[in-house]
């Protein structure tokens, strides 16, 4: 195994640190003085600290069995069309809750909605998938360490070194509230979509070959070298619908509904 490189974990790590140790750790980590290994110790014992604390970007769902190897800023301006996606989609899903429906609301008339896209290999009880993000959230007010945060999950099952069709989508409803540990609202919805869940999971697979060129969009913080759920491509496929240095480029059916 390459230096920087390591298994993702099946389960969360322990709770590491506490709040007074914050402060110390992240000026150890931003110094980049420490041997490497010990560098990722520390920066996985704070993604877990910040993850239960809902500080950040860092929440369970995007952490845990997966191994993320393209990540992108979206731009509000430049990129409506795939917040609008994003956004119609939501309304076109009548198994999001009514109460849910106003902060959904909200965040889709916030003026500085944060959004990336993150593309992953993601493992779940020895289940193989592709899977995308398209993660958005805000930053809360007043508290600028916390965020709220909404991310629509497409998982696509592999089988027999070829990704299959469109298995099902997550949703992620999580305004911040200090005393809430999981999501406030969480879907997974297998089959039965209208055909624009299909078209907007195509437009974003189209999206991990094009911008795969374009190194504008490409967002990577300096911590993600010691974050143990970022990585290149392990899977060996023959077709893939996300972008792949050696599987051929297979397309999403959005003719019909799943």
């Amino acid at each position: 195994m390459k230096e920087h490189e390591y298994s993702t974990p099946s389960t969360p790590p322990s709770s590491g640190l506490v709040e007074k140790n914050y402060k110390k750790t992240l000026k150890i980590l931003t110094q980049q003085e420490r041997p490497s290994a010990v560098l990722c110790t520390l920066m996985n014992w704070l993604e877990s600290y910040r993850q239960s604390r809902k500080m950040g970007w860092s929440r369970a769902w995007n952490k845990y069995g997966l191994t993320t190897f393209q990540s992108f800023k979206v731009h509000a301006k430049n990129d409506q069309d795939i917040l609008l996606q994003g956004f119609q989609l939501l309304d076109k899903i009548p198994q999001v809750p009514t109460q849910a429906r106003p902060f959904i609301q909200s965040l889709r008339q916030e003026d500085n909605i944060m959004a990336f896209l993150f593309f992953s290999e993601y493992q779940e009880q020895g289940q193989y998938y592709e899977s995308v993000t398209l993660s958005l959230g805000r930053k809360v007010k007043d508290q600028a360490r916390f965020r709220d945060r909404l991310d629509l999950v497409f998982d696509a099952r592999i089988r027999n070194n070829q990704v299959q069709k469109l298995d099902r989508l997550r949703i992620y409803i999580d305004p911040f509230q200090t005393d809430q540990k999981e999501p406030l609202w969480q879907l997974k919805i297998e089959g039965g979509w209208p055909v624009h869940v299909q078209e907007t999971f195509a437009h974003l697979c189209e999206l991990s070959w094009t911008w795969e060129e374009k190194t504008e969009k490409h967002w990577q913080h300096w911590t993600s070298q010691y974050i143990d759920y970022f990585g290149t491509r392990s899977f060996d496929l023959d077709e893939s619908f996300l972008h792949h240095p050696h599987a051929q480029r297979a397309y999403v059916e959005t003719t019909c509904i799943t």
